[in-house]
């Protein structure tokens, strides 16, 4: 459930990071595209670009994510 104390700009990362994770699972890291991922966050690709300057950089941070959320127990 999202927190209404973060920025919107926060709760759009988050959305970004969970939706990329999931997607990169799913379809895999060729046949995830920044459009994919910018729908299934229901952001647009620009937002998504103005957090992450590549799929490479997304990939990067979504396996700190993953690891970070897999150390507190989260189940990412």
């Amino acid at each position: 459930m999202p927190n209404p104390r973060k920025r919107l700009t926060d709760r759009k990362r988050e959305a970004i990071m969970r939706a990329a994770v999931d997607e990169f699972r799913t379809a895999g890291y060729e046949a995830t595209s920044m459009d994919r991922i910018a729908a299934a966050a229901g952001v647009s690709k620009r937002t998504v670009y103005n957090h992450f300057p590549s799929k490479e950089e997304l990939f990067g941070h979504c396996l700190l994510y993953t690891s970070d959320a897999a150390d507190e127990g989260l189940g990412v």
